[in-house]
Parts: C-alpha cells; structure tokens; sequence
C-alpha cells in the first residue's frame, strides 16, 4: 500500500453524543447519530456531508497479528506499529486477487500463507473516508451535526459508527465535505420544492426542512414497511398537519404487489410536472 503524501483535510474529533435506533424490529437496523461539534470550527450548510475515516474492529486486528505470531509493535511504513497501521489505516476487507486466490477473506488467507509485516502492508488498500450527508440544520441544532446510518454488517464504517465507536469520546476523525450543487438555491424560501428520499437518502432533507418550512415542500419517501422503517416520522407528520409538507410515502413492502417511489412519482405526474413548471 502506498501511503500517500497528498494534502490530506483538516481532521477533527468528534464523539457521538447520541446513537438511537430508528427502526426497532425491523429486518435492518438504521441510526440517528449526534456528533458533538464544539470547538471543530465546522460551518456547515444543508447539503453538505462529512468525510468520516473509520477504525477497523480491534478483534479482527487481534486475530490476524496473531495468525502472523506478531507482537504488533514492528514498525510498517518507518513510523506506524503494525497494530495502529491494521487498525487505522488498512482496508481489511480488500487484499489483490493475486495474494487471496480463492480465500474468501484475509485470516484465511493469511493462515495459509503467512506474509511478513511489511509485505501484508504493502498489499493492503488504505483506508479511504466515507462520506455521510447531514441531516440536520446549525440553525435548528447549533454545534452538532446528525446522521442517519444504515449498518452494513460487514461494513467497515457503518459497523464502526453503529456498534463500536464509543459514545461521548472524541475518538472520530470527520471533516466537512462541502457540496457543490446540492443544496437550497439562494432567497428559495417561496419556491416550492421536490424532494425524493428513500431510506437514508431522506437525510439531507430533514436538514431542509429544518432550514426552511415556509413555503410550498413536497417529499417522496420509501422503505419497506410503515411500521418499523418511517425514519423521522414524527417530524415529518408534525410538518404535514402544519400544513408545512406534502407527504407521499411508498412502503413496499405493506401490500402483496410492491410499491416504490417511482410508482408514487408517476401516480402524481400531473402534479410533480406542475410544481417542476414552477
């Protein structure tokens, strides 16, 4: 693995203040994560996500120092223990065709051909940030940010957010990943709006409807079934009999024949293509 000498962004810890689980008993399990930004200097807007660099599980890198009979102290790289370099900045989920053959992970591989500190090194990816959009507003949450994480259990990043981070430790390198295009155009408060989210791609929406709740909004969301996976129903019900949000939902998964969000967008085209007019 090359270690590259490329400016790398400003990083900052952060700690999780708040991990909740939207989706009791549901088949999936997707969080509502608070990060405590004090102090960070971070000035986001909506639309805009964070770049967060991952730790790989500890038990993991356990196991493979000990099928290489390493004490993890050698140096990899000239300054990093091989236990820190595993555990930081490795991706362990992807070693080349050539070194795994037909292994399907890398302790099998490892135990059938042992390699040297540096050489695993030399092969391993590097652990590359994820980026999450934000979901909340500053001008509604101050110096935190939300995120809406759907675990992947054999993610690296999810797994790590979700279940092995722990909370109120400033142990999370994030930074702001600015966006582009992404975001509400300029005096848009009397507009109205579109918005197409389904299952954690309604994040940044919350932190729409967090900034503005003036004018005319109109939401598509889906996920599987009402009951378990409607991420921020309160918040969106409450905007809908305020009469703030328009509210069309499809759960696939409630009724013999599937329903998704494309079915909703073209039930309503007479009404999407009036409101794209304006």
């Amino acid at each position: 693995m090359s270690i590259s000498k490329s400016k790398q962004p400003n990083l900052f810890l952060a700690s999780i203040k708040e991990r909740i689980l939207l989706n009791p008993g549901s088949e999936s399990e997707t969080y509502h994560l608070v990060l405590d930004l004090k102090g960070s200097g971070i000035e986001y807007e909506v639309g805009d996500s964070l770049g967060i660099y991952p730790k790989n599980d500890l038990a993991r890198v356990e196991s493979i120092l000990e099928t290489l009979g390493s004490s993890g102290e050698e140096i990899v790289h000239e300054k990093y223990s091989l236990r820190s370099f595993l555990a930081e900045k490795a991706n362990l989920n992807r070693l080349p065709k050539k070194i795994m053959g037909t292994h399907s992970d890398i302790l099998s591989c490892l135990k059938s051909a042992p390699l040297a500190p540096q050489e695993l090194c030399d092969q391993l990816s590097p652990m590359l940030p994820r980026f999450y959009s934000i979901a909340s507003s500053r001008r509604s949450v101050g110096e935190e940010a939300h995120l809406t994480i759907a675990l992947v259990p054999s993610g690296t990043c999810t797994s790590y957010l979700c279940k092995v981070a722990p909370l109120n430790r400033p142990v999370l390198p994030i930074f702001l990943q600015k966006s582009k295009d992404f975001k509400l155009p300029p005096q848009s408060q009397d507009k109205p709006i579109i918005m197409i989210g389904p299952g954690t791609g309604v994040a940044p929406f919350r932190a729409f409807m967090q900034e503005r709740r003036h004018a005319e909004n109109w939401l598509f969301f889906g996920e599987k079934r009402s009951a378990t996976d409607f991420y921020y129903k309160d918040f969106w019900k409450d905007l809908e009999v305020g009469g703030k949000l328009r509210l069309d939902c499809a759960f696939s998964r409630d009724q013999a024949e599937k329903v998704y969000v494309q079915h909703k967008l073209l039930h309503h085209a007479k009404g999407v293509w009036e409101w794209l007019e304006r």
